[in-house]
């Protein structure tokens, strides 16, 4: 006879989220697509206003794109499994 015991621990994540509809990940895109050739492009996150920032050294101060993301909290299930076994003796 066996028995199968199943322990689910939880456990929270935190992470910084940017939501994007289709026009601004089209713009995150495009904006990649068009400095790519530039060896300074940053990729940066603002952590007091919680904004992902991309600029490229050489481009003009119009050209920075800034999106707003927000704070969040993902479960996430780890699963154990132990086997335990019964065994039986004969008796004697």
């Amino acid at each position: 006879m066996t028995e199968n015991e199943t322990q689910v621990t939880r456990s929270e994540h935190r992470a910084l989220v940017f939501r994007m509809n289709r026009k601004q990940a089209q713009q995150v895109a495009r904006y990649l697509k068009d400095h790519s050739a530039s060896p300074e492009s940053i990729f940066a996150v603002d952590i007091d206003s919680m904004e992902l920032i991309l600029q490229a050294k050489t481009a003009q101060e119009d050209d920075i794109l800034i999106l707003e993301g927000e704070e969040d909290v993902f479960d996430v299930e780890e699963e154990t499994i132990e086997e335990t076994e019964e065994v039986f003796l004969p008796e004697e």
